[in-house]
């Protein structure tokens, strides 16, 4: 009987080794995977964020049911959506997701200029992708719900499912300094997690920026949408002059688009400096 086993295991075909090219080919890949990790890990932590933000507002804009309480969901969609995507990036890239982070870490962390573009660029991609995610997954909800025309404003639009925009009470320059104002205080508190001269528990960082994300969302959120980074909201509002809604998203509210990019990244380098400035002992 072991005779027979042992003949078995003899007969068991084994792969042929790589030849010599074929290593090399294959070595070059992990060599150029790995020079870009930090660059894929913002990219998949900026798409998880932005496709669970976005889909939570996908969710209540197409279930009436869930709209007495739509302004919660969102925010809870937003608020858990970072942490996640912060979870999956942080180890690798630092889990920065949000170019006003990244701007602001290079101006007062150190954080090496040369990088400064790819992060940006991956970031900005991957909110486009996790736009295009949460249209695929919804798409056949669009046309029921605006009869086909694909609206910025008014009744029936969807363009806010992706990108932000403010309360129509709202002149610019309040969209513009609340954006400003509410992205110092996020990046203010955010240093709080993650400063180095600072005693922390960095384990819980990611949930604590989720957590901070939701109570500003439901503070101060429908004055502007909250975009507090300009991936969350140029990515995604990319994506729908792609996919059908024109020009609209970036004429809308007077140009309204570029307050969401602009202010997030005036207010991190004022967050980060007046942490600085008051908190970081000497």
């Amino acid at each position: 009987m072991s005779s027979e086993i042992e003949e078995t295991r003899i007969s068991i075909p084994t792969e042929e080794p790589r030849g010599r090219c074929d290593n090399i080919i294959y070595d070059r890949i992990l060599s150029f995977r790995y020079s870009i990790r930090s660059y894929l890990a913002e990219f998949f932590g900026t798409l998880i964020f932005v496709f669970f933000g976005t889909g939570s507002v996908a969710a209540v804009t197409f279930q009436p049911d869930l709209r007495p309480v739509g302004w919660l969901l969102i925010s809870f969609g937003f608020g858990f959506g970072i942490a996640m995507g912060i979870y999956v990036s942080i180890g690798i890239s630092g889990g920065h997701v949000n170019p006003a982070v990244t701007i602001a870490s290079a101006i007062f962390r150190k954080f090496p200029i040369f990088h400064v573009p790819f992060y940006i660029l991956s970031q900005l991609l991957g909110g486009i992708c996790g736009a295009a995610l949460t249209y695929f997954i919804y798409m056949q909800k669009f046309t029921p719900y605006d009869g086909g025309t694909r609206k910025t404003t008014g009744t029936k639009s969807t363009a806010g499912i992706f990108a932000t925009y403010p309360d129509s009470e709202n002149t610019n320059i309040v969209s513009f300094f609340t954006e400003v104002i509410l992205t110092t205080v996020f990046l203010f508190c955010i240093q709080g997690f993650v400063n180095t001269k600072i005693p922390q528990t960095t384990s819980y960082t990611p949930l604590a920026v989720g957590l901070l994300i939701l109570v500003i969302s439901i503070s101060f959120g429908t004055m502007t949408g909250f975009s507090l980074n300009p991936a969350r909201d140029l990515g995604p509002r990319l994506f729908t002059l792609m996919a059908g809604w024109g020009t609209n998203p970036f004429t809308a509210f007077s140009y309204y688009f570029w307050i969401p990019v602009v202010g997030p990244i005036l207010g991190a380098i004022l967050g980060i400096f007046l942490y600085d400035c008051f908190i970081i002992p000497t």
